[in-house]
């Protein structure tokens, strides 16, 4: 079946009575009013789970917990445009990778991504608003290079630009090289380090947002992909989060993101407190504890999930082997700002301008040394005389030098 008449059977209404909803675009409606007309897509009916009633009257938590806390302007205004996704033939696609929400699939002859909310997956409004968010997201920052280019978006579906580099795992991550037939040459500390600086500027991208600091809010080195010149390109945005701000205080609001899992996520999200933008610069540390040891945090480790973010909750991190840090000058480098990433304060953590002057600095001290020849010195002396510093020969004035060699033997 082609992909556009997959996408139409779940994103176009089944009955005329819906014709308004489509034609209009579901976001011109409020969450409640979605939630009052529950469009049947193609058979998938918006059907409340348990709780969710209750959960949708917090669509603006926030601003409810704290009335002088107010969303971005444009927050609201991203709506769909349908028309421009089922007006392209997509063609058949071809399966590429499945996440926690979504499945990918490349189509249009192999020039543009679809990303399709996964048939394993809860189909309700949140996961609708995860994905607008990820639209509304690349819309924002369309014209940044360094992140991943929107085409179209419609309900739960998305048309993103199809990244053709090198697959960015395997260019470092022990686990993905480890069965394959022909290997990639592993990333050198030099290139480690000018990848990790792409990586920051990314990110300062969404931090450094002129609308207000936009929270990625699930930062790991997956998330990053290279381009056909080997530029690092940032994606997945469905986890992120525009920071409310207090126009009377003059500064952002803290938000709380529920529930933390996994093995990336700072002490404050696993302590289910309220956050700041400081959460992605943690995990940046964990992202370079990655591009550094080739493996994932806490992989060689005994320990479980709890036992993670009860670790992690009191203040341990992954910690890099002495012999990594001793290896060259950009490593240590990295290594060094993934200790300033991995403060346990948010307050005194590094912000992501900061960490990408660091590594600006650190590429051009690492430049420096690269460019100073260092001799070869057993090849020159070698050359030059068996004996270069040879102090046993005879000389006239041997016996008016105190500290040589041979009248210290001979004493």
């Amino acid at each position: 079946m082609p992909f556009n008449g997959m996408i139409r059977s779940v994103l176009m209404p089944s009955s005329m009575e819906d014709t308004e909803l489509h034609t209009t675009g579901i976001w011109d409606y409020t969450p409640h009013e979605i939630w009052n007309l529950k469009p049947d897509f193609g058979g998938l009916i918006f059907t409340p789970l348990e709780d969710d009633e209750e959960e949708i009257e917090k669509y603006d938590y926030d601003e409810e917990d704290d009335p002088n806390c107010k969303r971005p302007s444009w927050y609201k205004t991203i709506n769909l445009n349908c028309n421009n996704v089922h007006e392209v033939n997509l063609g058949f696609g071809k399966y590429l990778a499945s996440g926690f929400f979504r499945d990918a699939f490349s189509v249009h002859n192999n020039t543009v991504v679809l990303k399709v909310a996964a048939l394993t997956g809860e189909f309700d409004y949140w996961s609708l608003e995860m994905m607008r968010i990820d639209a509304m997201v690349m819309s924002l920052m369309k014209s940044k290079k360094n992140i991943v280019d929107i085409y179209g978006h419609c309900g739960s579906s998305l048309l993103v630009d199809f990244i053709k580099g090198k697959d960015i795992d395997k260019l470092f991550l022990e686990e993905e090289r480890k069965d394959l037939d022909n290997l990639p040459v592993l990333l050198s500390p030099t290139e480690k380090l000018n990848m990790a600086l792409g990586m920051a500027e990314a990110l300062s991208e969404l931090h450094g947002f002129a609308g207000g600091v936009i929270v990625h809010g699930d930062l790991q080195y997956c998330q990053y992909l290279l381009d056909k010149d080997d530029r690092v390109i940032l994606s997945d945005f469905n986890r992120a989060e525009p920071l409310l701000w207090d126009e009377g205080k003059q500064q952002y609001c803290k938000f709380n993101n529920g529930h933390a899992s996994g093995n990336v996520r700072s002490p404050e999200e696993y302590a289910k407190q309220n956050i700041t933008e400081k959460i992605d610069v943690y995990s940046f540390g964990n992202v370079l504890f990655t591009l550094l040891t080739g493996k994932e945090p806490y992989e060689d480790s005994l320990y479980y999930s709890q036992e993670i973010i009860e670790m992690s909750i009191i203040g341990k991190h992954p910690e890099i082997d002495v012999a990594v840090r001793n290896n060259s000058f950009a490593e240590a480098a990295l290594a060094s700002i993934m200790d300033k990433c991995f403060e346990f304060f948010p307050e005194k953590r590094l912000d992501i301008f900061l960490v990408v002057s660091l590594l600006r600095d650190a590429l051009k001290l690492n430049d420096r040394l690269d460019s100073i020849k260092v001799s070869d010195v057993y090849s020159d002396v070698y050359n030059v005389s068996d004996h270069y510093y040879d102090y046993s020969s005879d000389s006239s004035d041997s016996s008016d030098s105190t500290d040589s060699p041979s009248s210290h033997s001979s004493e």
